[in-house]
């Protein structure tokens, strides 16, 4: 019989031993999870190959160095070592594992083709992927790696898929790092440290309990002002007559099934990456701010008034930034290195009057039938650039705050989070779009080919949070890739499509403007040749 702690006799399987329970933010993801309005996060790497490992005959090694350079980062990150037990209770807790099968968390594609071929498979496999349920929770840790590797070139594509409980986007960026370390490590020395763990297809885990990463409340203070938590309760309990507010994205109904997340991406070369970032801080901003902006133009541009007066978004954030280097109570903390849970968000409104004025400079009220998407005038640039340095003056506001009324201290203060998830079912949507950005991925170890050369970072739909989800990513000296995702039965897929391509378009005439118009070198000299007459 199971235990309230987790414990299981051996008549029913292996013995789980209790670690301890999520925290308040862990417990809000696993709600999110458990009732479907979220699925899972991926961040995708291209990683690439020494030439020998290329070749067919090495396809039996290649495979050996990656799965014991992903056995490598499992023991040395316990947050994927670990079930979580009661998931659909008040008190899920996170239970230690004797060990994984591999096969349940590393999964080959092959395919005969070239790059194009790889990009093919990659689009047809993200969708399903992020959709996926990560099953038994208590037995297995709710992450997986889909490996891609087509035959005919020097790279394969990691794809890491987690569940939020367990893992954030940094905690993404930390585990391709780190296996690519590992798998660099397995190439020079082939060490057996790793390999005594490892017996056939299972995973053989320390005895000793893991050092799980503590909850982001016991690691620093998340104080909450009395105003703002009345705010919170009262906002969460008042009747939906007094939800009146502008904001409100009454234009993407709230609709739970059939759960299917659509992605769709564009990338920016390296040379027009440089420019945009150089034109951010032309304009005090950053790309963040950049992009709210724009998405905040294309929305304006296509929605008649009647059905949005204004709009609400949400800027993901990092909390390991206030917590420092071993933080007080914690002295093997790092949290820079640390996989877990350790995200939050601020929110941005943009009211009517502002939206008004877009429209208004664009001379539309909701042109939703213009297909392709159009330069902007430069009036609404200037315009484009005031509202991305008002984002980034809300940024660096909430950062200078610090974790003080903190979307993540505030949890505490609202009890039931799957009722509350139920609760939001039956509300307007509140978010219009949400944006997460990675920063930059170093995937360079100095005098080795292996490396990282391209990275996507993709969240599934948000059944109930934005109706957009717009993701960052940069590899290092290499390009930037943005995502979007939206929930497919309850978003205008045509809508949802030329919001991408408004910000691709515009990304692009940014660049260009900086880059300016092509000039002749002042030295330059032009030599006249004599006319030969026949």
């Amino acid at each position: 019989m199971s235990t309230p702690w987790g414990k299981k006799s051996s008549k029913d399987g292996p013995k789980t031993k209790m670690l301890r329970y999520l925290g308040n933010n862990e417990k809000h993801q696993l709600a999110m999870y458990m009732q479907g309005h979220h699925r899972g996060t991926t961040l995708s790497c291209q990683y690439y190959l020494p030439i020998r490992l290329t070749f067919v005959d090495a396809d039996r090694e290649l495979k050996s160095l990656v799965r014991t350079a992903v056995a490598a980062v499992i023991l040395k990150h316990p947050i994927l070592q670990v079930g979580i037990a009661g998931a659909d209770t008040k008190a899920p807790r996170f239970v230690q594992l004797d060990s994984l099968q591999l096969s349940n968390h590393i999964e080959w594609r092959h395919i005969l083709d070239d790059d194009q071929g790889l990009n093919l498979c990659y689009y047809n496999l993200l969708g399903p992927e992020l959709d996926a349920e990560f099953h038994e929770l208590e037995k297995r840790p709710g992450w997986r790696v889909v490996i891609q590797r087509c035959e005919s070139n020097r790279t394969f594509a990691v794809m890491f898929v987690f569940n939020p409980p367990h893992s954030d986007g940094v905690s993404a960026k930390i585990f391709h790092q780190h296996l690519l370390e590992e798998f660099i490590a397995q190439i020079e020395t082939g060490t057996d440290d790793i390999n005594r763990f490892i017996d056939g297809d299972i995973l053989k885990l320390p005895s000793s309990p893991p050092e799980l990463p503590p909850p982001i409340e016991q690691v620093m203070k998340l104080p909450v002002t009395p105003k703002l938590a009345l705010k919170s309760l009262w906002h969460e309990l008042k009747p939906p007559i007094f939800r009146r507010e502008a904001s409100l994205a009454k234009w993407v109904p709230i609709q739970l099934t059939p759960y299917k997340t659509r992605p769709r991406d564009f990338t920016i070369w390296l040379d027009n990456v440089n420019l945009i970032r150089a034109s951010c801080r032309d304009h005090n901003t950053t790309v963040t701010g950049l992009i709210q902006a724009l998405v905040l133009v294309s929305l304006s541009s296509r929605l008649h008034s009647t059905a949005a007066k204004a709009f609400k978004s949400t800027t993901a954030l990092n909390l390991r930034r206030w917590m420092g280097s071993k933080p007080a109570g914690n002295p093997c903390l790092e949290p820079e290195q640390t996989m877990a849970n350790y995200a939050t968000h601020m929110t941005h409104t943009f009211d009517a009057k502002l939206v008004s004025s877009i429209r208004a400079s664009l001379a539309t009220d909701g042109d939703s039938s213009r297909e392709k998407p159009k330069p902007l005038p430069l009036n609404m640039l200037d315009q484009v650039w005031i509202v991305a340095a008002r984002a980034r003056r809300d940024i660096e506001e909430k950062l200078d705050l610090g974790a003080k009324n903190d979307h993540v201290g505030l949890m505490r203060c609202v009890p039931g989070r799957q009722r509350r998830m139920r609760d939001a079912e039956r509300r307007p949507r509140e978010v219009s779009w949400s944006v997460a950005n990675l920063g930059v991925i170093d995937g360079e170890i100095e005098g080795r080919p292996e490396s990282i050369k391209y990275a996507q970072y993709t969240s599934s739909a948000e059944a109930s949070g934005a109706a957009l989800v717009v993701s960052l990513v940069t590899v290092k000296e290499t390009e930037l890739c943005v995502t979007m995702t939206w929930q497919q039965c309850a978003m205008d897929e045509r809508l949802a499509a030329h919001v991408l391509y408004d910000m691709e378009e515009w990304l692009g005439q940014i660049a260009s403007i900086k880059r300016g118009p092509p000039r002749w070198p002042a030295d330059l000299e032009f030599i006249e040749y004599p006319t030969v007459v026949s």
